[in-house]
């Protein structure tokens, strides 16, 4: 099963989480626990402004662990800083759909679910999201969450290939425009590990 990975270290301007070093620590933490912790036997991270994640190490144990892991590069910087993350994590995904066929996962690649063996083995729909609930005044009940879901190419394409031309840059614009579709949600919800780069503060603290 394919993993889509995305990623800038160079930070939207708009994040708490902005030091470059450490959140290339961020990457390569989380892509070492994804080839040794997970199921997924092909990781492809998605790189938005061409600062290398999978160094030599992460090559070796990946080919260790008997893993293919590739890294698609794209100069991102301008838009990440001006359009947001979300518009330019759509520019990859709709990059990478198009180059094959069938289910995959895709993450957000500084952080690691930590029970996804239970949800690649245990999830049977094709096509799966969890939900953020809010509860503070001006904000929806629930949006789409963006960070972790499992789709087919032909159904990216389908629902939402045209429509990621244009994301709102604005804060969780790229969740709206997925709430828009109504996606099917995981059977098994996700469980998040790593530290969120909008308020630096741990997933586990705010899912």
């Amino acid at each position: 099963m394919k993993l889509l990975l995305t990623g800038s270290v160079i930070a939207a301007c708009n994040v708490v989480r902005n030091d470059p070093d450490i959140r290339l620590l961020d990457y390569t933490t989380s892509c070492f626990l994804w080839i040794t912790q997970s199921p997924f036997d092909e990781l492809i991270y998605l790189n938005g402004d061409k600062v290398p994640i999978l160094n030599d190490t992460l090559c070796e144990l990946a080919n260790k662990y008997n893993k293919k892991v590739s890294e698609i590069f794209f100069d991102l910087r301008h838009i990440t800083q001006h359009q947001g993350i979300g518009q330019a994590e759509s520019i990859m995904l709709n990059h990478a759909v198009q180059t094959f066929d069938g289910e995959f996962f895709k993450t957000t690649g500084r952080i690691f679910i930590l029970n996804s063996e239970e949800i690649v083995m245990g999830e049977k729909k094709p096509v799966a999201f969890d939900i953020q609930t809010f509860s503070a005044p001006g904000m929806p009940k629930f949006l789409t969450d963006t960070r972790f879901f499992k789709a087919t190419t032909e159904w990216y394409k389908q629902n939402l290939l045209e429509k990621t031309n244009y994301v709102p840059n604005e804060t969780y614009g790229i969740e709206k425009l997925y709430t828009t579709i109504n996606p099917p949600h995981f059977t098994i919800k996700p469980l998040y590990y790593g530290i969120s780069g909008s308020l630096n503060i741990p997933y586990n603290k705010k899912t």
